[in-house]
This record gives structure tokens, sequence and C-alpha cells, in this order.
């Protein structure tokens, strides 16, 4: 779960704010009013937003075409902690129209745990998403606006709207609401801005306002200042002057009517937190790359004779890792290295162009994480008999038999490593091993997304295909 936040442009505080320069690289953000929200406790999460009469909703343009470069859809209760989050990735979308995209997109999914959308729908007349699972839920009831943001393409085109609107029932098993005006075309900061920034200053001569005691005495207030009082008690003025010195900027995520919805920031969007000691700092936002495979079965062992290094054989900086955080950090590199074998097969030997693309985009993920995870580890990486194993059943498929295999291969890596790195990483006592951890998890559900989608999607091509070749 993450925490998203709102900011409302029309906010009166007693400090600076505003919103930031409106994002070069963004296509305009499009605010959409809300037609209805409804949320299932794990089972579904709906929503249709259609464009105020007389209007549409603006289609994304070529470079955030999501055939091409997919898109991510979340639902979260702004200043909870509740989200529905998923991928969705650019295999699963379709272009409407003559040519592809003139009338929109449309994305279909499996409805699965790792690809719960059945239905994402973007056209000029109507947005809408319907996702099932039992992973959905917002903690309901809730008690405060749910947005609903919809991001498509790397540019990129981002659909939002802000749920208010009329409740027709909040409990702990049924959100339902709908009508919301609050959202819209964006009217914060210019139209489209990127940056939310917060920043108090010192006091100034210009007051913000007064207070008046319950016996009718009256106090103004200088703008910036922290006050402490109540009811008849002594006021001083004010009682803290604080300064914040640098601002606090936060990335918007979509402006729909004066509603911004704030994502995370990264260390460099956040001034002055390079000042912090390391272990208080922002980790680096999530890195696209997927993730090794399981440690071996119980007595095989994936360290060969050949092997070389050991704790202090110089490759490694981190001779304060646990023996049980070295293994796995070897365990992972010795993965990767399978991964990197496995794809420079598929990118040669493959037919179909679809799981050429996806052994292209793992050869290169993995490609850069073996170095930092064999540096963990002290040593360079060697597979074993059971990593071999795979790499001969994959040599032995001929001709388009090899698509099917390559594909069957990364889905049983996928699944078995998203538990694996769930608890034996997540419970790692180094928090470097942690960090790198958190950083792939995202992108192996998104990778394993893909490969299930291309498995089913193929599969009847490549079962027909083994069958005459029989």
């Amino acid at each position: 779960m993450k925490r998203v936040l709102s900011a409302l442009c029309t906010l009166a505080v007693a400090a600076a704010f505003g919103a930031g320069p409106v994002r070069a690289n963004d296509e305009p953000d499009q605010g959409m009013p809300g037609k209805i929200l409804i949320v299932k406790a794990g089972k579904l999460a709906k929503f249709i937003s259609k464009p105020a009469t007389g209007t549409t909703f603006a289609l994304p343009s070529a470079a955030n075409d999501p055939t091409l470069e997919g898109a991510s859809l979340v639902f979260t209760e702004l200043g909870g902690t509740a989200s529905i989050s998923t991928n969705l990735p650019a295999v699963g979308w379709k272009g409407l129209g003559n040519p592809a995209g003139s009338k929109g997109y449309k994305y279909k999914g499996a409805g699965s745990t790792t690809d719960p959308c059945k239905t994402v729908l973007v056209k000029e007349k109507i947005v809408k998403g319907i996702c099932k699972g039992s992973a959905i839920d917002l903690d309901q009831p809730v008690s405060g606006v749910v947005a609903i943001s919809l991001v498509v393409g790397t540019d990129s085109k981002a659909y939002c709207t802000a749920f208010g609107g009329t409740e027709i029932k909040n409990d702990p098993v049924l959100l339902k609401r709908k009508d919301s005006t609050i959202g819209g075309v964006c009217t914060c900061g210019g139209g489209n801005p990127g940056t939310f920034t917060f920043r108090n200053t010192p006091p100034t001569a210009v007051n913000c306002g007064t207070t008046t005691s319950n016996a009718g005495a009256t106090n103004n207030l200088a703008c910036n200042g922290l006050y402490i009082g109540s009811g008849s008690g002594s006021l001083s003025l004010p009682a803290i002057n604080p300064d914040s010195n640098k601002a606090l900027v936060m990335d918007v995520g979509c402006c729909t009517g004066e509603t911004l919805i704030l994502n995370p920031t990264t260390q460099a969007d956040t001034t002055g937190q390079q000042q912090l000691p390391p272990w208080a700092r922002r980790s680096p936002p999530p890195s696209t790359t997927p993730a090794p495979v399981p440690p071996p079965a119980s007595g095989q062992s994936d360290r060969s004779p050949s092997q070389v290094g050991s704790k202090g054989n110089g490759n490694n900086a981190n001779n304060d890792l646990s023996d049980a955080d070295l293994q796995y950090a070897n365990e992972v590199a010795v993965g990767h290295l399978m991964e990197v074998r496995l794809a420079e097969m598929a990118q040669h030997q493959a037919h179909d162009a679809d799981v050429k693309q996806v052994a292209n985009r793992l050869h290169e993920d993995f490609s850069k994480w073996i170095d930092r995870w064999s540096k963990l580890a002290g040593k360079d990486p060697h597979m074993g008999k059971l990593h071999q194993q795979k790499i001969e059943r994959l040599q032995k498929a001929k001709d388009k038999q090899f698509d099917a295999t390559y594909l069957d291969i990364v889905v049983e890596n996928l699944n078995s490593m998203i538990p694996y790195f769930q608890k034996e990483g997540r419970d790692a006592k180094s928090g470097q091993v942690r960090q790198l951890v958190n950083q792939e998890l995202p992108t192996l559900q998104q990778n394993l997304q893909v490969a299930e989608r291309l498995q089913t999607d193929k599969g009847k091509d490549l079962s027909l295909s083994k069958s005459n070749e029989k």
C-alpha cells in the first residue's frame, strides 16, 4: 500500500505554496467528471467517467500509444494508506478505429491476481476501467475522496478524477458513489502543473486573520506564524516562527479541477534531502529489472568447485553481511546469469517477434543487475546443476517449439521468484539486500503479466506448431 496525497489550489494556508511549472514532456492532464465508482472488497473495482455535455476527452498522442508504451491504473483514497494499483502492459492494448487508435484504445486483461483489470477503455466520450480479484480492497469504509488515475505512456498522458459525489453505500464490503463534480478540466496553476511546492517562511507584517476569545478580545495573526491557545487563554504572537528554509516539493501525478493528486517524490525532487544521514534517505525509484530464480532444491548446490572468491576476496565491500545474506546474494546473481543465457538463446532462435521482444527486455534488465548482486556476494556467479538443466531444456527445443518452451521457463521462473523475493528477500538482515529486492519486485510482477499474457495469446498457434512437427 502506498499513500497518495492531494492538495487543493484554493486551500488557504499561512505558508508559501503553489503549483510548479507545467511539465514540458507530458501531455496535458485530462481531468474527468466521475459518473460511477464501485469497489467491492475482494471482488471488483469499477469506474466510469464521461465528459461534460458538448465536450470530449483528448486521446493520447502517438508518443504515448499504449499499444507500444503500456499504462498504469491506480484507485486510492486521498490522504489514506490503501490503494489498488496495477500495470497495464502494452501487449494487452488494442487501437480502435482505422487507422488504429483514431477512435481510442481498449485494454483486455486476464482478471487474474497479476493482471486484475479485465477491461480498460479510453475513448473521446468515455474512460472506464473494470478490475477483479481478491486483492481489490480500499480498506472500506473510506472517509475521504477516492481518486482514480490512469497514466498512459511514458511521456505521459494522465486521465484522472476525484470521486466525491453522491454516496449510495459505504461499508466494509461495498463502496458506491455516483455523479462526482469534483473532477474536470484542470484549473490549478495555469493547467497541467508538474510539482506542488510548500515552504513556510518567517512571519511577515501582513496579518492573515484574527482570533476572538470568549471575553471578546481579538488578536491579529501575523502570516506564517504558529499559534497555540484557545478559549479565553492568553495568546502570544506568535508562539513559534517556523521557517522550513528549503521547500518541500512533491510531484503532481494528475490534476483534475482544483484537486492535485500528488505522488511520492524522488530524492532529487526533495531539496535538502541529501543532508540526511544515509539510513534516513529515500531509496532510489524502482528499476525496470527482472529478478533471479529461487534457491536450489534441498540437496542441490548452486556452487561449483570452480567458483572464485570468498567473503573477503576483495570483490565484496560488504563484509558485514551475514552468511545467509551472502548466500542469498549469490543465488540471485546466479539466477540473473541463467536468465541472461536463456534470453541470449531466445534473441537468436525465437521465431515470434513478440517472444524476441520479451527476450530483449529480459536480457537488458538482467544484465544490468548481475554485477550489483555479485559484488554483494563477493564472488562471481556460476550456474549449478538445476540452472544447467533449464538451459539444456531450451537447447533441446526445436523450431517453433522453442518459443513455447522459452515462455514456459520464463513464467515458471517468475512465479517462483515473486514469493521468494517477498519472503526470504524482505526478511534479509542486510538493508542493501532488502533495497535491491524492493526495487525489483514491481518489475517482476510486470514481467510476469507480460509473459503470461503472451503465453496465453500465442498458446494456440504454438500448440498447433508442436502438433504439426511431431
